[in-house]
């Protein structure tokens, strides 16, 4: 097989394309460089043109893959004020959309040391674009006097994004199914979630 033309670098996108398509369907226990050269129609040895090792893409992926995070969040907060309790309800809706959108990607996105390896390859260590919205929401509810004052708003980030994470794995792993009567309803449990949580920060 002979490499197709790829110009102003495109083939790393098609690598890191070729890579998603492959997670989607066989995780990344599946991948290997030699699959995403042969699903991204190239020879066996282009990856290495962009890519030392797997590890190398996986965290490119990875690092799209906050990007596309952020995006969501972006997107699902509209015009919502900041500081209120829909603004999180919004984010947490569009952390779950995301999850159900991108299950291998988002679980590729916190293996092991996934988001160190982010963080260096960027030369930062700034938390990720997605991070930095939820504490600006709760920063603002702060301000607002909505939100408790007594913790500094990184370990309420921390706290909150812990909090939805977890909901979003047992979203896509289906554990919801045995533990409530309607979880089909997601923007229900969601919001559910998010009136208890809020209630827990409110100033004492």
């Amino acid at each position: 097989m002979v490499d197709r033309p790829y110009h102003h670098g495109s083939l790393d996108r098609a690598l890191i394309a070729a890579c998603l398509q492959i997670l989607k369907k066989e995780g990344v226990q599946g991948l290997t460089l030699r699959k995403v050269a042969k699903k991204a129609r190239v020879s066996h040895t282009a990856p290495y043109r962009h890519f030392a090792s797997k590890e190398q893409l996986l965290t490119a992926v990875a690092a799209e893959g906050f990007e596309k995070l952020a995006a969501y969040l972006k997107n699902g907060m509209g015009g919502v004020p900041m500081g209120t309790e829909n603004a999180l309800a919004r984010a947490a809706m569009s952390y779950l959309t995301f999850a159900a959108d991108n299950p291998q990607h988002l679980k590729l996105m916190f293996n092991g040391e996934r988001t160190r390896s982010v963080q260096l390859e960027r030369k930062t260590d700034q938390p990720e674009e997605a991070f930095l919205i939820l504490e600006q929401i709760l920063a603002r509810g702060q301000q607002e006097g909505v939100i408790r004052r007594d913790l500094d708003v990184r370990t309420l980030a921390v706290y909150a994004w812990a909090a939805v994470h977890g909901l979003a794995l047992l979203l896509i792993e289906g554990q919801l199914e045995g533990l409530m009567k309607k979880p089909e309803n997601t923007e229900e449990i969601v919001r559910g979630f998010v009136s208890i949580f809020f209630d827990g920060m409110r100033p004492k």
